[in-house]
């Protein structure tokens, strides 16, 4: 990758954070009460994504996006999973901007 790694390519918000795509990784900032405790930044190398995890957001449900890497640890409350963000349908289109982007830098 020619590009600087800390330049911002884009970002992403849902309903529980903001997503900050580089060229080399994303990092995964939390929001609200739940993530008070764990008030940090979650980092994942795109080199390291084995798979994306994509449900499209509808009227009635909220979407999501999960990244799937070794030695992650997921939660079955899928708001409450680090790896994990969840958006409303007024964000689809970023977040298919976000899994497109991915898919094609990820090995």
């Amino acid at each position: 990758m020619s590009e600087k790694p800390n330049k911002v390519i884009f970002s992403v918000a849902g309903r529980n954070g903001v997503i900050i795509v580089y060229c080399n990784r994303i990092d995964i900032f939390r929001q609200g009460v739940i993530h008070f405790v764990n008030n940090g930044v979650k980092t994942i190398f795109i080199s390291k994504i084995t798979s994306i995890q994509f449900k499209e957001a509808s009227k009635k449900n909220s979407g999501f996006i999960q990244f799937v890497y070794p030695g992650a640890i997921f939660n079955s409350e899928i708001e409450k999973d680090d790896n994990s963000m969840v958006f409303e349908e007024e964000s689809n289109e970023d977040f298919k901007k976000l899994r497109e982007y991915l898919n094609e830098h990820i090995q």
